[in-house]
């Protein structure tokens, strides 16, 4: 389901963003994304920020692999852990630097319609625009903006196919995927809402099914 941007670089529509603590007892993380890529996502995002960051990036080194097996696209959450490896993408949070020399990929949190123009200018490949519905894991950002709202921030922040893509983030769910992608969204970034289902291969392929099936109409 990968997309080019505007320019080279391809961003994905189906989004991982990982919380370890996220998922049900007895769960680990590697089998957990295995679960998520085996049924339709295509781009991981490793956040694990409470980690050392030797054993962060050992973690996300396995994980990797993983997308590679998979062909998804692979990015840290900033910042960067030493020996991070190479030819990676970057997500930033709101307030990040944008990074030098350039990633492969660059993505940047959203929360606001300043915060849509700042990555438009700086040439983010996409943004993850949230809360889009009510979200425990996204807690001080809000309201929620649902389908219309989000619609509506695209449109004051100037968006376009030009612009960069725009993952919808925060309580989602695939009956309201459609409604997401109708109002400007290129795809979805998901936690809570895949991480903490007790099927995390069928909940992915839930998404993916709903992604597909409002790409490929018209």
């Amino acid at each position: 389901m990968t997309e080019t941007s505007s320019g080279s670089r391809a961003v994905p529509r189906f989004v991982l963003l990982t919380d370890r603590h996220l998922l049900p007892s007895g769960s680990e993380l590697e089998d957990a994304v295995g679960a998520a890529l085996e049924g339709g996502v295509d781009g991981v995002v490793v956040r694990e920020r409470d980690l050392a960051p030797g054993e962060r990036a050992r973690r996300g080194s396995r994980l990797r692999a993983l997308t590679t097996t998979r062909g998804a696209l692979f990015s840290w959450a900033a910042p960067v852990p030493v020996g991070g490896g190479d030819g990676y993408g970057v997500h930033l949070r709101a307030d990040d630097a944008f990074p030098a020399p350039r990633p492969a990929v660059v993505g940047r949190s959203c929360h606001s319609t300043d915060d849509l123009r700042r990555a438009a200018a700086e040439g983010c490949d996409y943004v993850t625009l949230s809360p889009v519905a009510p979200t425990r894991t996204k807690p001080g950002y809000g309201p929620a903006l649902g389908p219309h709202g989000l619609q509506a921030m695209l449109r004051e922040a100037g968006y376009g196919s030009s612009s960069p893509r725009v993952l919808a983030l925060g309580g989602i769910h695939p009956e309201l995927v459609a409604p997401l992608l109708d109002a400007g969204a290129h795809g979805i970034a998901v936690m809570g809402s895949l991480l903490a289902h007790d099927d995390i291969r069928a909940r992915a392929g839930a998404f993916a099914t709903s992604l597909s099936v409002t790409t490929g109409r018209a």
